[in-house]
């Protein structure tokens, strides 16, 4: 009986002509076929209607781009609200973070580089100088491409002459690479407050990562 290369190698075999008398059982196409089969398995396309359909969906899923920033340098401030400022892609930092095309930074306003699910994860650690009893981290969104809204507030409280550090995450559904924008806030109720930044050790800055398309 006929034998097949697949799947370890693509057969060889020449394709009969119309009216060619085929012996079933020396013929080529049968053991290939068994060893399609056998390496695709039971119901390959799943839940889907083919197997293209649910390879596509997969490839939805694949973390295509990552990024990492950080606030180059150390910000101070007497409460009411700082705009983070002073941001630089965290280079120099080891191991750091870095697939794809990632954000794009310009006047302290993030923009992304493709549309799709993006997961924005946010951290700020703040040394409160005089007393500050609540801290907040704002992610101001824009979808117009100049104004700016609060989407997402992470809070903190903290007494005077201490440490903290503090954090959080959200989601983004970004359709409009142009429009579609970003930036962050820091809010202090009261109080002198100095916001640790540096290029060399991950204090204040953002993670974005894409999650999946849209």
């Amino acid at each position: 009986m006929a034998s097949t290369n697949y799947p370890g190698s693509l057969d060889a075999y020449p394709v009969p002509n119309n009216g060619d008398t085929i012996s079933v059982a020396d013929h080529w196409l049968g053991p290939a076929v068994i060893g399609i089969e056998t390496e695709l398995g039971t119901d390959p396309a799943g839940t889907f209607t083919d197997v293209k359909s649910r390879l596509d969906d997969a490839d939805k899923n694949v973390i295509t781009d990552i990024d990492m920033w950080v606030v180059g340098t150390s910000m101070t401030g007497l409460g009411g609200i700082s705009i983070l400022t002073n941001w630089s892609r965290a280079t120099s930092l080891a191991l750091t973070p870095y697939k794809g095309s990632g954000l794009t930074e310009a006047s302290n306003n993030f923009s992304f580089t493709s549309t799709g699910y993006w997961q924005i994860y946010v951290q700020v650690y703040v040394y409160s100088i005089t007393n500050v009893s609540d801290h907040y981290i704002k992610l101001l969104a824009c979808t117009d491409g100049s104004t700016y809204s609060e989407r997402d507030l992470f809070f903190a409280g903290a007494t005077a002459l201490s440490t903290i550090g503090f954090n959080g995450s959200t989601v983004l559904k970004i359709t409009d690479t142009t429009n579609q924008k970003f930036n962050l806030q820091y809010t202090a109720s009261a109080g002198n407050y100095s916001i640790s930044g540096g290029t060399t050790r991950f204090d204040t800055g953002l993670i974005a990562k894409k999650i999946g398309e849209i």
